[in-house]
């Protein structure tokens, strides 16, 4: 009987795990990105089927969501993923112009669900921000990174978490020869930040030269710095 059939929508299950993908296509006025969500690690990439960013664009991504930043606007995007079709939106915005924050190159440090941080330590700037609601809870001025001899390029890009410190490698130049070491300077450097302090420390290491913006890691958990060549 017809009339006791009941139209039953079909159920919308929910994907329970996805990869979200970030990168570009090199075109004569710059790299444009493009950014997309899979449930499956994707071979092929076509940019129909990708959100575009446009240029000058970082993504990293937290918990369920992925967030990206504009260099040139100076925000951070907060993006939500639909569990069901994995379309993306833009869920919030969080500008960074009125910090006096001029340039972004380190990955953002997650803490937690509602705190986390940029940096930029050659301008002395950590900037602590609510991932929840994409506000500045505040913003540390601390010592600027110096380069251990002129016209070195220096700065911080990766970072890691661990209990209540975020530790930061710092990549630079080694110098061209012996006399433009600046003794003062010259060492591997790592910068600590406290996140219950709000203090940063810089810890070198003075038998290597310089060296580069990662760690390696052994089983324990202990972090080694990575020479560079001049390290020999």
């Amino acid at each position: 009987d017809d009339d006791d059939m009941v139209d039953m929508e079909p159920e919308v299950q929910e994907v329970e795990s996805a990869w979200v993908t970030g990168y570009f296509v090199g075109t004569p006025q710059g790299r444009v990105w493009y950014l997309r969500v899979d449930e499956e690690v994707p071979t092929e990439f076509d940019a129909s089927e990708a959100v575009e960013l446009g240029f000058n664009q970082r993504m990293y991504s937290f918990g369920e969501n992925p967030y990206v930043w504009d260099s040139d606007a100076r925000t951070m995007t907060k993006w939500e993923v639909d569990k069901t079709d994995l379309s993306l939106s833009p869920a919030a915005i969080m500008s960074l112009a009125s910090t006096g924050y001029q340039s972004f190159v380190a990955y953002p440090a997650f803490i937690s669900e509602t705190q986390a941080f940029v940096t930029n330590l050659t301008e002395g700037l950590i900037i602590e921000w609510n991932p929840s609601d994409m506000t500045i809870t505040e913003v540390h001025q601390v010592e600027p990174l110096m380069s251990i001899h002129e016209g070195a390029s220096v700065n911080e890009f990766f970072n890691y978490v661990k209990g209540n410190k975020i530790f930061m490698p710092i990549g630079q130049d080694g110098p061209p020869n012996c006399c433009d070491i600046n003794t003062s300077n010259m060492g591997a450097i790592v910068a600590v930040f406290d996140v219950n302090t709000k203090t940063l420390e810089y810890v070198k290491d003075d038998r290597l030269m310089s060296s580069v913006f990662r760690f390696v890691s052994d089983e324990s958990g202990s972090f080694y710095v990575q020479p560079i060549d001049e390290n020999s």
